[in-house]
């Protein structure tokens, strides 16, 4: 469910960013229009500034942001770029696949993570693991999905996350998740929206993008903008 949409723009040769989400959210079955926002900081630290949207279950986004908060809290001076973050970010997308696999399949056998991993399993269990992964693989690719947008001295980047990998945006200058992506996609490459577009250029592509979104299953009205530059506004 819901819509998250990253931007990429520039005013007077300076890259920013626009973020824009839905304010409605999902825990299991329900839905609701929330004040909860969507879009979040992340990261923040000498010429890095690196915020977030998130759609999906309520739980796995928590879970995640708040793991990967924290990594980003012990590696703040090794971080040198936006990208050093999305790395994180997918080894923790990993971890909550192991430890879901885990809690769900293996220790209600008694089986240590660690002998699957040496191969030390009958073959119907390893079977069994394998398939077991392969869903909650599939049902972490349905209930979460991030988009991490930042500065840094390269420039403005986007990166989203499907699956256990992410995928680079900056070049088309825009990206989206949710149930509507495809929507808002569709309408950034319909009016040409690129990396070039000025602010207020941008400001109007993405909240139309947006809006157009709404017509998808589970996209709320309410809506959220934010705008990273030398200033930060959010809505």
């Amino acid at each position: 469910m819901t819509i998250g949409i990253a931007g990429i723009f520039s005013e007077n040769n300076k890259p920013g960013l626009i973020l824009v989400a839905d304010k409605m959210i999902s825990l299991s079955t329900v839905t609701i229009e929330h004040s909860i926002s969507k879009i979040e900081k992340v990261f923040a630290n000498e010429g890095i500034e690196v915020f977030s949207v998130d759609s999906g279950d309520l739980s796995l986004i928590t879970d995640f942001f708040e793991k990967l908060r924290n990594q980003c809290e012990i590696m703040k001076d090794k971080i040198k770029n936006v990208k050093d973050i999305a790395e994180l970010g997918s080894s923790i997308y990993n971890l909550i696949v192991r430890q879901k696999v885990s809690k769900m399949f293996l220790e209600p056998l008694g089986i240590d993570y660690s002998i699957v991993q040496k191969g030390r399993v009958e073959e119907q269990i390893l079977d069994n693991f394998v398939n077991m992964t392969n869903e909650i693989i599939k049902n972490m690719q349905l209930n979460l999905g991030v988009l991490i947008a930042g500065l840094d001295k390269g420039g403005a980047h986007i990166f989203k996350f499907y699956g256990q990998d992410f995928s680079i945006s900056e070049k088309l200058g825009f990206d989206a998740i949710g149930s509507g992506a495809d929507s808002a996609i569709w309408t950034l490459i319909h009016k040409q929206c690129d990396p070039k577009k000025s602010l207020n250029s941008a400001m109007v592509l993405c909240s139309w993008a947006k809006f157009q979104s709404e017509e998808s299953f589970g996209v709320g009205e309410n809506t959220d903008l934010c705008i990273l530059n030398d200033f930060r506004v959010c809505l």
